[in-house]
């Protein structure tokens, strides 16, 4: 079911942003701006000015809604109209190889069309699309089928129709993230008995007794144009409703919910904490603020983001790097003239290598071959059971990608596998099934002050410092410490335990080095042993089952991914009977689910 809410203007500002693959051609900030601002690589090159002062600028609204003008008995959207581009009658065109006609922000302009790309910065698309094959919210057009943003809400930057304040049907601006927009901007007030403008009156500028007397006919309709009053009515499969342009619309209801699954369309939508927006996924995140900038720091999230004078690019530490193109034309193989580097042409079958020599590649014998290490070049190839593909690592994998975008958890019907979201903080399991899990416990965000003897007195490692600070580290000794976990092979010494609490999928890395030895033993140093137990179930802090033993350690790295949610407890032991106490230092660094607060 069609969500995207869009009507005439935006459908003409999306093709604006309609670049045929990332990276496509330049930004023209100036029209980016005049549809609806935030809009990346914008695929627009300016043919000319608009005078302004041009007495076919004048742009009656006679009949038509707020926003467009009437042309001829047409009702048309002077930015954004090809054949009426800044006034009635002023036809675009463009000449130039592999192009369009566009109109934004009231001028003229072109765009590549369908399948080509500007890429030596002159007018014309001369080179075929090759995008990426897998479309993102970034208003281009990543896997060539003409239509950015194609399986989000809307296109990034162009207007949308949304719903405002008072329950009319205005324009907005989809968000960075592909998200029906904020703000909702109300449309002119008409004569229909409504306040159309959210400004508390009806039908104000009109004389009094001529609006509003109209009823419209719209029993047992279907959504459409009302015959009676010329207004749009009718009915529509829920959870859609009937918008003023006639069309069945599902409208998000975010309110003033936290960024996640919209309850009503089944997107994602809320607020979240500035600068961060709610993205696709329904998580906070950083979106740059770009638009209009030289390259540079962001100023919204510190990365790196503008526009260079071409052919110079920005690079990720925010200056204009050059881009030279090597002239390379029939010449043999060897140094570049121009830029330094290396090409030209060799003999079938060798080819140009970095260094500028003319190198034979190796040929990997696969015929009739199952995936693995090919003998003759050392290589992955050969062949899988399909759908799936022989990788670098010579394994057999899946080669489907779950179409999950949008949509609640449920078997995927692309590829089988189980996918979507659930409402937080359940989570979308194997089965295709929401399970409500177990969200972390309020004590298990703060590192305690337990004693660390038993497992009952296992000091708390919170997980906003684990995860969120580098890690939770600690120096300390076990030399005053008692054995309370001898159950492991040569564990006889003193112990301390560390417990913390973890989602299924998340993962620790525990870093252990045994330093010196207690000063009651001859030796300097001592041997050390890390283990790690789990529990029954949530709420469990017990030592029910040791799943990790690794001893007679100088140093050590253990990554442990928990199966289940709940606590897990970590110990520090001792190795032998002999010098098995001493000095210690451990980090534990986990790697939250939710990377922005771990839960907390």
């Amino acid at each position: 079911m069609e969500t995207t809410i869009v009507r005439t203007v935006a459908m003409v500002a999306a093709l604006l942003v309609a670049a045929p693959c990332a990276g496509c051609a330049r930004v023209d900030t100036s029209i980016a701006a005049d549809i609806g601002g935030d809009l990346p690589d914008t695929p627009v090159e300016m043919v000319g000015d608009i005078d302004q002062d041009d007495p076919g600028m004048e742009t009656p609204d006679e009949g038509c809604p707020g926003g467009f003008t009437d042309c001829g008995g047409v009702c048309v959207d002077l930015a954004t109209d090809v054949h009426n581009c800044g006034w009635c009658g002023n036809e675009c065109a463009s000449s130039h190889e592999h192009t369009e006609p566009a109109c934004a922000g009231s001028s003229c302009g072109w765009v590549c069309a369908a399948g080509w790309v500007d890429n030596d910065g002159l007018p014309g698309c001369e080179t075929p699309c090759a995008g990426s094959g897998v479309e993102l919210c970034n208003g281009l057009d990543d896997d060539c089928d003409t239509l950015p943003d194609d399986g989000f809400a809307c296109v990034m930057g162009s207007r949308v129709e949304c719903v405002t304040t008072c329950g009319t049907y205005g324009t907005g601006t989809c968000t960075m993230a592909c998200l029906p927009p904020a703000t909702c901007t109300p449309p002119a007030e008409e004569c229909n008995g409504i306040d159309d403008d959210c400004n508390g009156e009806t039908d104000e500028g009109f004389p009094a007794g001529t609006c509003g007397s109209c009823t419209p006919d719209c029993s047992g309709r279907e959504c459409g144009p009302d015959p009676a009053c010329a207004t749009s009515c009718g009915t529509c499969t829920a959870p859609e409703t009937c918008n003023s342009a006639g069309e069945c619309v599902c409208v998000p209801g975010c309110g003033t919910r936290e960024c996640g699954p919209d309850p009503v369309c089944g997107l994602s939508c809320g607020t979240c904490t500035a600068p961060e927006v709610c993205d696709a996924w329904g998580m906070c995140s950083c979106v740059p603020n770009c638009t209009g900038r030289v390259c540079g720091p962001d100023p919204v999230c510190g990365t790196s983001c503008g526009t260079c004078v071409a052919p110079t690019t920005c690079d990720a530490s925010g200056h204009c790097v050059g881009s030279c193109t090597p002239d390379c034309t029939g010449r043999v193989c060897g140094p570049d003239p121009v830029c330094g580097t290396s090409c030209g042409a060799c003999t079938a079958p060798a080819t140009c290598n970095s260094s500028g020599q003319c190198v034979t590649p190796c040929v990997p014998d696969c015929t009739g071959r199952e995936c693995g290490l090919d003998p003759v070049c050392g290589e992955s190839c050969g062949t899988c059971v399909l759908p799936e593909i022989c990788d670098y690592s010579h394994q057999c994998i899946s080669s489907c990608t779950p179409d999950c975008t949008g949509r609640v958890c449920g078997p995927d019907p692309s590829c089988g596998t189980s996918c979507g979201t659930c409402t937080a903080p359940a989570t979308c399991n194997s089965s295709g099934q929401c399970e409500s899990g177990c969200p972390p416990p309020v004590e298990s965000c703060t590192t305690g002050t337990q004693t660390r003897d038993r497992c009952t007195n296992a000091r708390i490692v919170g997980r906003s410092e684990a995860g969120l600070g580098g890690g939770y580290s600690i120096s300390d000794s076990t030399c005053d410490a008692s054995n309370r976990f001898d159950d492991c092979s040569w564990d006889a010494g003193a112990d301390h335990a560390y417990r913390i609490y973890m989602l299924a999928g998340e993962s620790i890395s525990v870093y252990v080095y045994a330093d010196w030895a207690c000063s009651f033993y001859d030796s300097s140093w001592w041997d050390l042993t890390l283990k790690i137990y789990k529990n029954a179930g949530c709420s469990d802090t017990l030592c029910t089952t040791r799943v990790l033993c690794e001893d007679h350690l100088d140093s050590h790295t253990e990554v442990f991914t928990a199966p289940h949610d709940g606590w897990f407890i970590v110990v520090v032991d001792g190795s032998t009977a002999f010098e098995d106490e001493g000095d210690y230092d451990m980090t534990i660094d986990l790697a939250c689910r939710d990377a922005v607060t771990c839960g907390c």
